[in-house]
């Protein structure tokens, strides 16, 4: 399984659960297989990592909808996955202080 996934990783797929699926597995049992298996974890890594990178070019040329795969770039992409957590953060604790600043006003006016 490990060399079909490399092979897998090289071609043009854009979906990697497409190969979880050519193996007749459930995504739980293959996340099981992987936790076992660091031949596997390494090859599910590199696949992550050109399909994210073939994603992302194909985006940029525009020839992929671009706010589709910006909404999944994060299941490719470690860096994009944190990035996308800290924006919602940042939003959380800008629409936090803006609520406390409208309470204080309120009170104030109170």
């Amino acid at each position: 399984m490990v060399d079909q996934l490399y092979e897998f990783a090289d071609s043009d797929a854009l979906i990697l659960r497409e190969f979880i699926k050519s193996q007749k597995l459930s995504y739980e049992r293959f996340t099981l297989l992987l936790r076992d298996n660091p031949e596997l974890k390494e090859a599910y890594e590199y696949a992550r990592l050109c399909i994210g990178i073939r994603r992302e070019n194909l985006a940029m040329n525009n020839k992929l909808n671009t706010k589709i795969i910006s909404d999944t770039m994060p299941l490719y992409d470690d860096e994009r996955k944190t990035w996308e957590e800290t924006k919602l953060k940042l939003a959380k604790a800008e629409a936090k202080i803006g609520a406390d600043i409208i309470k204080a006003i309120v009170e104030q006016v109170s």
